[in-house]
């Protein structure tokens, strides 16, 4: 999936892509706890913890956190192949280039807006007509 913004993630769910170890801690050297399955859902993200620039806390990896029932916070790290995009895509999370797409269509006029939704329907309506025609 391209790139997107953390913040967009908070509060969706998050399914696991590969088999996903959880931590009770976000830091590294700390044995996960349990493991979720491909598939499965790891859980909804509730923040996330950024590598550390300090010293003496040793994360080096961005972790996703999440809540348990009781409140408790457990953490997946992450990496480009741990979660399914296509689960955060259904959810409404949009990439930073579809966003980008989304407010450069916004700033056009409405004529070129709706010149641009017509010419796409029109190319429709004629492959269609055309198809149809082919096959009679």
């Amino acid at each position: 999936m391209d790139s997107v913004n953390a913040m967009d993630i908070v509060g969706k769910t998050l399914y696991a892509k590969k088999r996903i170890a959880l931590y009770k801690r976000a830091e590294d050297g700390v044995e996960p706890f349990m493991y979720v399955e491909p598939g499965q859902i790891v859980g909804v993200v509730a923040s996330w913890v950024e590598p550390s620039k300090v010293s003496y806390i040793k994360r080096s990896h961005f972790y996703w956190e999440f809540e348990d029932p009781n409140g408790r916070l457990y953490y997946a790290r992450h990496t480009s192949t741990s979660f399914r995009g296509r689960a955060l895509a259904s959810q409404g999370v949009l990439t930073t280039k579809q966003k980008l797409e989304a407010e450069r269509l916004a700033s056009l006029p409405w004529y070129e807006r709706l010149g641009n939704r017509a010419l796409t329907g029109a190319g429709f309506l004629l492959g269609t007509y055309l198809a149809i025609k082919a096959l009679k």
